[in-house]
C-alpha cells in the first residue's frame, strides 16, 4: 500500500488490487476485441473503464470495513452525565473494550476478571461499554454490585455493536496503541482467554 499527497488529496494506491484490476480490465478488453473484431479503440475503452471501476468498487469496500477496524471516535457519556471519547481515555494506550449489557448474565461473571486485569496492567485502557441501559439503570446495577471498573461509558443506542455487526454479549474487543482493532473475543471471558488477547495481540 502507497499513499500520494496530492495538494489537499491523499490517495492511496494499493499495488496488488490494482494488478487485479488491470487482469480484468484486459480480460474485458480481449473478449470485446474477438466479439467485434476490428473495434479496438472500443475494446479499449471497456477496459480501462473496466479497470477503473474494479479499483474503485473494491477501495471503496476496503476502506468501509477498515472503518469498523479502529477504535470508535464516537463521544459517549460517563456515569456523571458528561461526553467523553475514547481515545480522551487511552491516551494512546492499548485498549480491551468490553461491550456488556445489565441484563447480561455472563456480562456480569466476567467483571471481577476484568476488574482484576485492570489493576494489574496500567498500561493498557480498560473500557467498560454498556449497550443500550440508560444512565439511571447502570448506576443501580454499579451500586447493587459494587463494580470498581474505572471506565464505564454509555453506549446507549448501541452504536458500537451494530457498526461491528455484534448481535450477543459479551464481545471484548482488543486494539493496538495505534487504534487497530486486532483481536475480538465472542462470549463470556476467562482469564486464560483474557490473558491470550493481551499478551498475543496488545
Amino acid at each position: 500500500m502507497t499513499t500520494f499527497q496530492l495538494g489537499f488529496i491523499s490517495l492511496t494506491l494499493y499495488p496488488v488490487l490494482l494488478s487485479i484490476s488491470v487482469v480484468i480490465g484486459l480480460i474485458v478488453s480481449l473478449i470485446i476485441a474477438i466479439k467485434h473484431s476490428g473495434k479496438l479503440l472500443k475494446s479499449l475503452y471497456a477496459g480501462f473503464f473496466t479497470i477503473v471501476g474494479t479499483y474503485a468498487a473494491f477501495s471503496f469496500l476496503i476502506a468501509v470495513a477498515s472503518s469498523h477496524a479502529i477504535v470508535p471516535n464516537n463521544d459517549f457519556v460517563m456515569l456523571n452525565g458528561q461526553s467523553i471519547k475514547i481515545n480522551e481515555i487511552s491516551l494512546q494506550r492499548p485498549i480491551v473494550m468490553n461491550l456488556w449489557a445489565t441484563s447480561c448474565e455472563p456480562c456480569i461473571r466476567e467483571i471481577p476478571l476484568l476488574e482484576q486485569a485492570e489493576q494489574r496492567y496500567d498500561n493498557i485502557a480498560f473500557i467498560s461499554l454498556n449497550q443500550r441501559d440508560n444512565n439511571e439503570r447502570v448506576q443501580q446495577f454499579v451500586t447493587q454490585n459494587e463494580l470498581n471498573l474505572k471506565h464505564i461509558l454509555l453506549d446507549t443506542k448501541g452504536i458500537v455493536a451494530e457498526n461491528k455487526g455484534i448481535f450477543s454479549y459479551p464481545v471484548t474487543l482488543f486494539f493496538a496503541a495505534n487504534g487497530q482493532l486486532v483481536y475480538s473475543h465472542d462470549g463470556e471471558l476467562s482469564e486464560k482467554e483474557l490473558e491470550y488477547g493481551i499478551n498475543n495481540y496488545l
